[in-house]
């Protein structure tokens, strides 16, 4: 008696249903973080971009500041808005600074001139505005001195 042995249609080798569904699933979610890091990647490098622009700003303003002459320095008004340098108008649209002038000595012949550059950016996702400022602080003397410090 000869025996032929028929396969079994279950046991051939293929994925469920489910496997496949879940498979899906998996892939899904990795395709949708992938994306988010791509997001996140963006705001970041973009964060990063204008607080160099805001760094150039204040840098380019002490550099102006300990080019000026010492009636000019002690003719600053306490507290102004200025005009950024016409060499980064290109790239400082949607900054502002501020300069805020104060003696530190009692006779007049040491300032401290603070410049606060303010600058906001709007959320892809939800629209929401956050405003971000970078300070930087120098030291003016009449008779020479001039220090210079920076703070986030």
């Amino acid at each position: 008696m000869l025996s032929l042995s028929k396969k079994n249609p279950r046991s051939s080798a293929a994925f469920t249903l489910i496997e496949v569904a879940l498979a899906a699933t998996v892939l899904l979610f990795a395709i949708v973080s992938a994306f988010q890091l791509v997001v996140v990647g963006t705001r970041m490098l973009d964060f990063s971009r204008k607080q160099t622009i805001a760094a150039q700003i204040i840098h380019s303003e002490i550099d102006k500041v300990h080019t000026t002459d010492w009636t000019t320095v002690s003719g600053y008004p306490s507290s102004s808005s200025i005009t950024i340098n016409a060499s980064l108008a290109n790239v400082s649209s949607g900054f502002t600074c501020t300069r805020a002038v104060s003696s530190v000595k009692a006779d007049g012949t040491l300032y401290k001139i603070v410049f606060t550059v303010t600058w906001t950016t709007k959320n892809w996702t939800g629209g929401v505005t956050r405003t971000y400022t970078r300070q930087g602080t120098t030291y003016v003397g009449k008779n020479g001195l001039s220090a210079t410090y920076q703070r986030s």
